[in-house]
């Protein structure tokens, strides 16, 4: 299905930092942690001093170390008292202080009077920066009862004790089922079979084609590729050299100039059928699998004269266009078709109404299946609060079957609730939607374990080295085999 757009929806960014050093600081929170537990444990002396971050739980296991909890209608039923502290996130997606996360917030606070509830816009975007975040405001005994989290980061927060598991909510909940949810969110929120966060907004990546350039080599936008190898004919026929020899003036293809980076190497394994580890966490990509993914990408460098070519594109994109929100670059008109967040879409909307394009699915290669990329949010519960009842009623009332919906198409998100993506409500005013829900069910990032922000700067090496001709193929998916199994003995008690 392909759907033509003179322009639409949301944008976000799922940003990328250097997660080496932000890891060191971590792992510094981590090891304070376990003093803590060594020096208090879990007694009554220890929970009312405020320091101790540790609740019933291993340090990793079979479990993790968030505690499962149980409750009961009764305590569901009481009138919430107290005050509840909620931290949501700073990016303009995931912010509960104005617009219409402000406006949820105020009919909360309207139906629970008695409730002192304080919400901050505090946690910042990155991923690895507001895991440090909880981290170190939960060892000062100030972490938050709910939070905003990204997906991403729950599994490391679960074992860390910085996360509740949330099945036994879920299970007595009469609002929230969780047949409701995406099994494509449940998979990245859990760790070890138990759920630890419930996600409240995502995207997914689409393939974006424009059409100006697309007919103007004579090429039909509502024919759009569905294979790899439709994707490689349609590069070729897109991309333009410039006058002088060596220049590119137009990009059929780029393998990684978007929103998803280097990552995009994953969804292809994936596609392909392999994945990054084995059952039993070896590493799973450097075999053939890992090599098809990687010569794909490295096919569309070669086709455009090398990474320096494609980089001078990028500095003359740059320097000529003032805009710099997600999508700005496929907004230059210089770029044919292009993977991206479905989130581009504001941008291309506010900033380049001139810009005409279609939506598409991602191609897959030739027997391969399904497999892109999505990011998102979720809500957490930490094992500190004393306010877990007031917490889950917050979630609740937030993940309302109404409050999805406005909150999708007031922001261009992708509704978090399954019945809710596909009513009628949701998908009639709008057809490119379809596309966009269909991708859900089959979309990741990174591999939804502890410490994973580690792994996209093992990843970043091993496609930037091969894709810049810094190594062959091989050499630099050796060199990438290495630095995760490095990764795999220092993660490996939580494994």
């Amino acid at each position: 299905m392909v759907i033509t757009r003179d322009n639409a929806a949301g944008g976000t960014s799922d940003s990328r930092v250097d997660s080496a050093r932000v890891n060191a600081r971590a792992g510094a929170i981590v090891a304070a942690y376990r003093t803590r537990r060594g020096l208090f444990g879990a007694s009554a002396a220890g929970l009312a001093s405020g320091v101790v971050i540790a609740c019933a739980g291993g340090s990793g296991g079979a479990g993790g170390s968030g505690e499962a909890v149980t409750t009961t209608g009764a305590a569901k039923s009481a009138k919430l008292t107290g005050k509840l502290t909620f931290w949501s996130q700073s990016g303009s997606f995931s912010r509960f202080t104005e617009g219409i996360g402000a406006a949820q917030i105020r009919s909360f606070r309207e139906l629970h009077p008695q409730l002192d509830l304080d919400v901050q816009d505090i946690l910042p975007g990155g991923v690895t920066q507001h895991i440090e975040k909880l981290y170190a405001s939960a060892i000062g005994g100030e972490i938050a009862d709910l939070y905003l989290a990204s997906r991403n980061a729950i599994p490391e927060l679960a074992v860390n004790g910085t996360a509740v598991a949330l099945d036994e909510y879920v299970k007595r909940s009469q609002a929230l089922k969780r047949e409701d949810m995406w099994g494509s969110h449940i998979a990245d929120a859990s760790w070890k079979g138990k759920l630890y966060g419930i996600t409240h907004s995502t995207g997914v990546w689409v393939l974006f084609l424009n059409d100006s350039l697309w007919r103007e080599v004579g090429l039909n936008p509502a024919e759009a590729p569905k294979t790899w190898d439709d994707l490689e004919v349609v590069a070729r026929k897109a991309m333009r050299t410039g006058a002088t020899p060596g220049k590119v003036d137009r990009v059929g293809y780029h393998p990684t100039w978007h929103n998803g980076g280097v990552v995009t190497w994953l969804m292809h394994l994936r596609q392909l059928g392999g994945d990054y580890f084995t059952a039993d966490f070896q590493p799973a990509f450097g075999g053939d699998q890992g090599i098809r993914a990687l010569e794909f990408m490295k096919r569309f460098v070669d086709l455009h004269g090398g990474w320096q070519a494609l980089a001078e594109v990028q500095q003359e994109v740059a320097g000529a266009v003032t805009v710099r929100n997600v999508g700005w670059n496929f907004g230059s008109g210089r770029i044919a078709t292009q993977m991206d967040a479905h989130t581009i879409m504001a941008t291309l909307r506010r900033d380049f109404p001139e810009t005409k394009y279609d939506v598409a699915p991602l191609p897959v290669p030739k027997g391969g299946k399904r497999s892109g990329l999505q990011g998102g949010t979720a809500l957490a519960i930490a094992p500190q609060s004393k306010q877990r009842e007031a917490a889950w009623a917050l979630i609740e009332h937030l993940m309302k079957p109404e409050h999805i919906l406005r909150f999708s198409e007031d922001l261009d998100r992708i509704p978090s609730r399954r019945s809710v993506a596909s009513s009628a409500a949701y998908l009639q005013k709008d057809p490119t939607r379809k596309v966009l829900i269909d991708e859900v069910p089959h979309s990741h990032w990174l591999p939804p374990v502890p410490g994973n922000s580690e792994i996209q700067t093992i990843v970043a090496g091993i496609v930037n080295d091969a894709l810049q001709g810094k190594r062959s193929v091989r050499e630099a998916l050796q060199q990438g085999e290495a630095q995760a199994k490095a990764w795999i003995d220092k993660w490996r008690q939580y494994l």
